[in-house]
């Protein structure tokens, strides 16, 4: 059984932390003779950079969770919500688990807690349908993989990046 996490939203108050966040392992890239700097996980270097740059105030309508255990921060999620067209859509930038606490379930809670969020704001909205999208590394078969136990699917082949988009479109 997943062990429960408390969530908080970030503040500028948490740059030191967001700083300090590891989620892949090299912490980054090393140097190979004849190939130059390498990481085996891209994808996984490209998220811990990103959550390490962010920079406050967030963008309207940006929202990054950070979700604690009982040994500290274990999970940071940044989405984006937008719905003033009258048609809302939410975008999922990132969605990381601490190198600590990778295996113990956290992604596949954060993704559905954050879902759960969407939806809130979507029905007080009175929208009667809502879309979530999210780009997920080819490579990465665990998000691929716990983004089909939540009903997204690919949408979008690997652009050039490696970056497939997955999305759901969802009817209240």
């Amino acid at each position: 059984m997943t062990p429960p996490l408390s969530w908080r939203e970030a503040t500028e108050h948490d740059c030191s932390l967001l700083q300090e966040f590891v989620c892949t392992n090299p912490a980054k890239r090393q140097y190979i003779p004849g190939r130059g700097k390498y990481h085996p996980r891209e994808w996984e270097l490209d998220a811990q950079s990103g959550i390490r740059d962010t920079r406050f105030p967030l963008d309207a309508g940006s929202t990054l969770l950070l979700g604690w255990d009982n040994e500290g921060l274990a999970v940071v999620c940044m989405y984006e919500y937008d719905d003033s067209d009258g048609y809302p859509d939410a975008f999922i930038n990132v969605l990381a688990v601490a190198l600590r606490a990778q295996g113990k379930g956290y992604g596949k809670l954060t993704m559905g807690y954050v879902l759960d969020l969407i939806e809130q704001r979507a029905v007080a909205s009175g929208a009667s349908e809502y879309f979530v999208t999210g780009h997920v590394h080819y490579k990465n078969a665990r998000s691929q993989a716990m983004n089909r136990a939540h009903g997204l699917s690919q949408t979008e082949p690997a652009d050039e990046n490696g970056l497939e988009t997955w999305s759901t479109k969802v009817a209240l």
